[in-house]
């Protein structure tokens, strides 16, 4: 992991970001990490420490089980926010925070701004959203759908465009092996629900 608190690399990045659309709070101490490919963010920054908001690449979110397997949870890309649920007061948990590609994220030292971000309502509702979106996607692949059937089917509901792109990514949401997935489309095909589109990619019967 490597941290730069230049300005002219930090401009570069903030300029990447609608920033005046998450803070209201002027000259925030940004600073830039960047993370290796198998890094895990919360083993080298604590959540506690800093609001982190990735601006290049991508990581996974997973929580690791009292056997020493995980169980994945959530992937994360671009203006994900990291740590919110800590700033909100709950304590760092057993999640782990992997770094899937190389990533950069724009951070900020609790220690110095905490107090300005508590009353910076621009940011409190972008925490919020962030807060949101993580539950939403989390619930998608719990267990109000017994079946990997019925998760595929109600994650290419609420997709916009009806599509799944990526088996592996998609396996990874969904909390099962890509072969479970491939299966389970393979299923909803025979029984007309679902269309193949092209290598990895499903859609949703009646929908353009």
């Amino acid at each position: 992991m490597k941290s730069t608190r230049d300005p002219r690399i930090l401009s570069r990045y903030l300029s990447r970001c609608p920033v005046s659309q998450w803070f209201s709070t002027p000259d925030l101490p940004f600073v830039l990490f960047q993370y290796e490919k198998g890094e895990c963010i919360d083993q080298l920054r604590s959540p506690d420490d800093y609001i982190q908001i990735i601006v290049q690449g991508q990581a996974r979110i997973y929580t690791l089980r009292a056997d020493g397997s995980y169980s994945p949870l959530h992937r994360v890309g671009p203006f994900t926010v990291l740590g919110d649920v800590e700033f909100c007061g709950q304590p760092a948990s057993s999640n782990r925070v992997e770094v899937t590609a190389p990533t950069t994220c724009l951070a900020l030292p609790l220690s110095l701004c905490r107090d300005k971000l508590e009353q910076d309502t621009l940011f409190l509702r972008f925490l919020l959203r962030s807060l949101s979106q993580k539950l939403t996607d989390f619930s998608t692949s719990e267990s109000a759908f017994s079946t990997v059937e019925e998760k595929t089917l109600a994650l290419l509901r609420q997709t916009p465009t009806h599509t799944l792109q990526n088996v592996e990514q998609t396996s990874f949401q969904l909390r099962c092996s890509s072969r479970q997935l491939l299966r389970a489309l393979k299923t909803l095909q025979e029984k007309g629900l679902v269309e193949k589109k092209g290598r990895g990619a499903y859609r949703l019967c009646g929908h353009p």
